[in-house]
């Protein structure tokens, strides 16, 4: 019996698993979901909600089964325990899920009108250029400046009328999703360049990643403040939406004590990724917090 045949069915299962991202796909689908919530004012009619649910999660999902199919090479260098590099998920399954669940999140998304349609396109094609083609390259953080911004207009329009207001997101968002990119490719940034990988953060370097996402970060509740001046804004949402979110982005600086370990190893990294969890749910607090601010200075 061959070594692959005797590799346990659990252990299988847990790779899967593992191929599909689950923590920044789980906050994303959740983020999309009370997004809705606000958007109906806390009674999200059920269908267009399971619509929503299904075309946000068949998305991250093609986009997650994709990324590591095309970082077979690289992941077999940095980091062989992954699903596909230790023969635990076979490369064509990785790419057949992409290829299915993408077409099937927009099937999912056309009843929910045009705007969410076009908003799942923009998000669910961002996401599949950054991992086909600009993952290496200076303009990396392009795919998440552009994808995650659109999420509230996905999520709103699905169960809401389309509001214009909406786009402020990418002005509230900009800061966020390149704070977190960064973030994100910090622990692996010196594997990453020994295999020629020359995203933003390797250009930049560690010090000035580390730099630019920490500065990225405590913009975003002063974005938040500033935009409580502004009319059509609940202003003290905003401002407790500021306060929470700098207190996470506070509690993660601290915890990170300004990065990873050299080389993503030891305490260093497990400090690191409690500190990105903290900066995932900053992220998601000021997206609510704005997005709340909009909804409660509807009329009616």
């Amino acid at each position: 019996m061959s070594e692959k045949a005797t590799v346990p069915l659990a252990a299988r299962a847990r790779a899967l698993w593992a191929l599909l991202h689950p923590f920044p796909v789980a906050m994303t689908v959740l983020a999309a979901m009370l997004f809705a919530v606000i958007a109906a004012r806390g009674a999200p009619p059920l269908g267009p909600l399971a619509l929503l649910f299904g075309s946000v999660l068949l998305s991250q999902v093609a986009i997650a089964s994709l990324n590591d199919y095309c970082d077979q090479r690289l992941d077999g260098a940095t980091k062989p325990w992954k699903p596909l590099p230790a023969g635990l998920v076979a490369p064509p399954v990785a790419l057949g899920l992409a290829a299915v669940c993408a077409p099937l999140a927009l099937l999912c998304a056309a009843p929910l009108g045009p705007v969410a349609l076009l908003a799942a396109t923009v998000g669910t094609a961002a996401g599949l250029a950054y991992d086909v083609w600009l993952k290496g390259t200076a303009w990396s953080a392009v795919p998440f400046l552009v994808a995650f911004p659109v999420l509230p207009i996905w999520a709103w329009s699905a169960v809401a009328p389309a509001d214009p207001r909406l786009l402020e997101g990418y002005v509230v968002g900009a800061p966020l999703v390149l704070g977190l990119h960064l973030a994100d490719t910090l622990p692996d940034l010196e594997g990453d360049r020994a295999q020629g990988v020359r995203g933003l953060a390797h250009r930049l370097g560690p010090a000035r990643t580390r730099g630019v996402l920490w500065a990225a970060f405590l913009a975003t509740p002063a974005l938040l403040a500033a935009l409580a001046a502004l009319p059509g804004h609940a202003a003290p949402v905003l401002w407790a939406a500021a306060g929470g979110t700098l207190g996470l982005v506070l509690a993660a600086l601290a915890l990170s004590r300004g990065g990873p370990a050299p080389g993503g190893a030891g305490p260093g990294r497990r400090g690191w990724a409690l500190a990105f969890g903290l900066l995932a749910c900053a992220a998601l607090a000021a997206g609510l917090g704005w997005l709340l601010a909009l909804a409660a200075a509807q009329p009616g």
